[in-house]
């Protein structure tokens, strides 16, 4: 019986379904691979890589020590802790279990092929050969420790030591012959010249992939000795494209009683509870893939309702605080309108629409982006790039963060963004990531 690998796992032995840990790239081959369409070789290297790697000779309890010593507000702190621990991870060794696998998984692709790609995390570098591909992996992992890195999860309460990608490592097929098709017409471009075989076997490519994908698709390919490959395949119109739909939590208790709420955890009203149900109804007819709240309550509740009403109660879902509301610092707990009266309409504005006016120990709207977006771009548009819908139920503040970045809204123009308790944002997003579409469900909310 064939041991199964621990540290690396070829593209062959995974599921589609189990793909939390995967790149993009080993995503998308999945779902080729899945239909037994013909795709490069790769493998990857799975997190429990890196765990083992850390284990060796104290490694984590070391970068813990160094960890537990920044100080987070001084750069040069920072910088030197960061310079430190990168320099402990290049000059460790990676255990011979680990590179015993990882050259063996090579050697399997390297008698087809002169080179291999490495991607992780959306960025892709050349390897020549395993002396190039060990390093790299550390490399990788080196990255983990940048400074901005560092600020960034020191800010998010995310453990360095824990959050790893899968690398994936795939074949790079060099081959004059290479083109693409569009499956529904069968038309071919390509600037090499091919036999009437390697017509008819391309055009076969094309009829298959016609079966599986109603819309038209182009599919790029590379003939090798004789062996066709699919390296991309792009859906040719946006009626494919995923879904992104935010929506800001129903009324809460606290909305009732005109009261600034921010990191303050109340329940969902009994009309906040109603938007919701009546959300899910208006959600019916996009299944969902993933979703994601905040770690506040009336977000969750929000989302809940949603999958009770629209009769998909079993959604992966995600609960995390960098999508949590605006923390209103001194205001929390005070009434809006009575704020209002006391500063002044244009203090007033000022602290709950504009952009960086910060509140007494508090947070300005761009803190709640500079939180909100890189979580976005690390752990939703990947998945969206895809072709997953997603729905993200949080707050008003966390959400105009969020559309300022997708809708690309300056910090002057951002004031007059309202996002009213229970509204829901339709995108459509294509698989690169750009908005191709969107719409407002239901316009005719109470603005809280």
């Amino acid at each position: 019986m064939k041991k199964k690998l621990h540290f690396v796992q070829n593209l062959d032995s995974l599921d589609i379904h189990n793909e939390n840990y995967l790149s993009q790239s080993s995503v998308n081959l999945l779902k080729i691979k899945s239909l037994d369409l013909p795709v490069p070789e790769g493998f990857i290297i799975v997190p429990d890589a890196y765990a083992d790697f850390l284990s060796r000779d104290n490694l984590s309890k070391k970068i813990t020590d160094l960890l537990s010593t920044i100080h987070y507000e001084r750069p040069d702190s920072l910088m030197q802790v960061s310079n430190h621990i990168k320099g402990l991870i290049s000059s460790a060794s990676l255990s011979d279990a680990f590179v015993t696998e990882v050259t063996n998984e090579y050697k399997k692709m390297n008698s087809t092929f002169q080179s291999a790609k490495v991607t992780v995390g959306g960025n892709e570098k050349v390897i020549k050969s395993i002396k190039d591909l060990l390093p790299t992996i550390k490399s990788i992992w080196v990255a983990k420790f940048e400074p901005s890195k560092l600020l960034y999860n020191h800010k998010h309460h995310i453990d360095s030591l824990e959050k790893v990608e899968a690398i994936t490592v795939l074949k790079i097929i060099n081959s004059n012959k290479k083109g693409s098709i569009i499956t529904s017409s069968s038309e071919i471009t390509t600037n090499s010249k091919l036999s009437s075989n390697e017509i008819k076997k391309i055009q076969n490519l094309a009829s298959v992939l016609k079966k599986h994908f109603y819309l038209p698709h182009l599919a790029s390919w590379v003939i090798d000795k004789n062996l066709l490959y699919i390296v991309k395949l792009k859906p040719m119109t946006n009626a494919q494209q995923s879904s992104l739909v935010l929506i800001r939590h129903g009324q809460s208790e606290w909305n009732a009683k005109g009261l600034w709420t921010g990191w303050s955890d109340p329940s969902l009203s009994e009309l906040g509870r109603k938007q919701a149900d009546e959300a899910g109804k208006m959600l019916k007819d996009i299944h969902f893939d993933v979703a994601y709240t905040s770690a506040l309550l009336r977000a969750v509740q929000t989302l809940n309702h949603i999958k009770k009403a629209k009769n998909q109660p079993k959604i992966p879902t995600v609960s995390h605080k960098a999508l949590n509301e605006r923390d209103y610092g001194a205001l929390t707990g005070k009434n809006k309108w009575e704020v209002e009266k006391e500063f002044g309409e244009k203090q007033f504005l000022k602290w709950r629409r504009g952009w960086d006016e910060p509140i007494p120990h508090g947070e300005s709207l761009k803190d709640v982006y500079e939180r909100v977006v890189p979580y976005f771009k690390d752990n939703i548009l990947p998945k969206l790039k895809s072709g997953k819908n997603i729905i993200i139920a949080a707050h008003g503040n966390s959400l105009r963060a969020l559309v300022k970045y997708l809708e690309n809204i300056s910090d002057s123009e951002i004031s007059k963004l309202e996002i009213p308790v229970g509204q829901i944002h339709v995108y459509k997003i294509d698989e690169d990531g750009n908005i191709v579409g969107k719409e407002i469900r239901n316009q005719e909310t109470d603005k809280l």
